[in-house]
């Protein structure tokens, strides 16, 4: 009909000249922002189902954060992963942006739990990037438990949404009791839902349905809870009766028991609760975790990874499994100590005079070796990952051999420079563990009488171990004359080596020298001796004068 075709180009023109119509370019939404917020406090080194918390968060977040939209603005903030009883660990780890969910992934990846619950701060700080952002904000929160600094987190989350956050989602993965109350207060103020997930399906089903819903604004179900009647709402009942539950720890056959004492400790502030040397403790409800004592002196304490959780009339097995076991060359005495260090520099567990298998926390290490107190300095092997439950073994089968000739005493120290400009001092020829790499050596014969001697590059390889024969050098035959203040060796790269009050010998590395020498330190100066002195490798050249 005539109208209708009137109509229609009306429509066009309108569509051309207001730039509103649906399809146009200009028309395009901003698209929406989604920023986790993921507890990494000390309850999430806690078991559910067997695995460790973390790890199934890890695991569940990886495959949501592979199937967003390439074009959604995705952020990270998480508490509680840096320090221990610190309730000011609360960072933006991801700003949210375009692509931010491959970030996402990687940082999670990388939390380590060890602090309080402060969701307060945590909701505070997003504030701040919701303000620059121009689409709607949906926050989703991953908590196992309430907050622990004394914040308000429900009030915090109603003035998020008062300043435009479109949703606050919650999923309360495996709590009770109060947590429940609080978490599902969160959500209501910040006018979205509360999941509770008390298995990794249920953490992924939750949120998944949050993702369909911002992506393709799918429905989302109703606020789950555990329902009165249901077993877990026993349980949670059960958890608010004052009375107490039992601990039994179940070490693996490689463990030395019994051990010193071992502790349980609040998961979230480290504070002491129960010290024991026997393999059951009965303690009032609450999450800890379990510092270990190996022995008196040959161990410090190490808090280990195991996190429980125990509610009153509970009887919880917990069992000790994760460990390190480390094995070198059969010429390598164990060590004056070795110990493991997190990305912080912080040491998490230190063992001294032995190599026997000790249980350690799950988590990315460096492993640091120091072979004696006095002759040698740290030296860092390289990063070592122990996953939850398994004991790992580590093979040292790398590093130098430093053989000396007869006529030449052990050094005051030799250092290994390495390309990231991290020098290693040891004072010992022999074998020494070093980990693979391409290395400057220096070599000092004494403190006072030589100095450091540059004697050129070696490389230790991924296994094996590279011998270095410190072989060559000079020596002057004086008779009974008394020596020099100074006797000066220049290589054919104008650096000098010098000797003070000896004849030598002196190590030198295989070159041409030019050799000086001087008398006195007032009255003398100093006096060319050879302009041209080749030494080989493996010679020690005797000068007579």
């Amino acid at each position: 009909m005539l109208w209708k075709r009137l109509l229609t180009v009306f429509v066009a023109l309108f569509c051309l000249f207001a730039s509103s119509c649906p399809g146009s370019p200009q028309a395009a939404e901003t698209p929406p922002t989604l920023i986790f917020i993921m507890d990494a406090s000390g309850s999430m080194n806690g078991r559910l189902e067997g695995t460790v918390k973390i790890a199934a968060v890890r695991k569940v977040m990886t495959n949501l954060l592979a199937e967003l939209p390439a074009e959604l603005n995705v952020g990270l903030v998480a508490y509680g992963h840096r320090r221990k009883g610190d309730c000011s660990d609360v960072e933006m780890l991801v700003p949210p942006a375009v692509g931010g969910a491959g970030k996402t992934a990687e940082a999670i990846a990388a939390l380590l739990p060890k602090g309080k619950t402060a969701l307060a701060a945590a909701f505070a700080q997003i504030g701040t990037y919701a303000k620059q952002q121009e689409g709607g904000v949906t926050v989703v929160l991953v908590s196992d438990g309430a907050e622990t600094c004394g914040g308000d987190p429900c009030n915090v989350a109603k003035k998020l949404r008062q300043q435009g956050i479109q949703a606050i989602h919650v999923v309360g993965y495996d709590v009770s009791g109060p947590a429940v109350d609080q978490l599902q207060c969160i959500a209501r103020e910040g006018g979205g839902r509360y999941f509770q997930a008390d298995s990794s399906e249920g953490l992924a089903a939750a949120l998944g349905a949050v993702r369909d819903h911002v992506v393709t604004s799918a429905a989302l179900p109703e606020s789950s809870a555990k329902a009165a009647g249901s077993p877990a709402a026993a349980k949670t009942r059960r958890a608010k009766v004052t009375g107490a539950g039992t601990i039994v720890l179940a070490p693996a056959p490689w463990v030395q028991t019994p051990p010193m004492y071992w502790l349980l400790v609040d998961a979230e502030t480290g504070q002491e609760i129960v010290r024991s040397k026997i393999d059951t403790a009965r303690v009032n409800p609450g999450t800890y975790q379990i510092v270990w004592r190996q022995g008196e002196h040959g161990a410090d304490e190490v808090r280990l990874s195991e996190v429980v959780r125990l509610e009153s009339g509970d009887k919880i097995t917990v069992p000790l499994e994760t460990g390190l076991q480390l094995s070198v060359p059969k010429d390598i005495q164990a060590p004056f100590e070795w110990r493991l260090v997190n990305g912080e520099q912080e040491t998490v567990a230190a063992f001294r005079g032995n190599l026997d298998p000790q249980l350690v926390p799950a988590g990315a290490y460096h492993l640091i070796w120091r072979q004696s107190e006095q002759g040698h300095s740290d030296v860092d092997l390289g990063q070592v990952v122990i996953q939850p439950g398994e004991l790992k073994q580590v093979t040292i089968d790398h590093g130098i051999t430093v053989q000396l000739p007869d006529w030449l005493k052990p050094p005051y120290y030799y250092s290994l420079l390495n390309e990231q400009g991290r020098s290693t001092r040891i004072s010992q020829p022999g074998t020494q563990l070093l980990s693979a790499g391409v290395y400057q050596l220096s070599w000092k014969q004494t403190e006072r009488g030589h100095s450091e001697i540059r004697w050129g590059e070696i490389t230790v390889p991924e296994k094996g171990f590279t011998e270095i024969a410190i072989d060559s050098g000079l020596t002057i035959l004086a008779g009974d004359s008394p020596p020099p203040y100074r006797i000066f060796a220049q290589d054919e790269t104008g650096a000098w080596a010098e000797m003070a009050d000896s004849w030598g010998p002196m190590p030198l590395p295989p070159g041409v020298y030019k050799l000086e020498l001087q008398e006195t330190q007032e009255s003398s100066s100093r006096v060319t001796l050879v302009e041209e002195l080749p030494i080989e490798k493996g010679q020690l050249l005797e000068i007579e004068l």
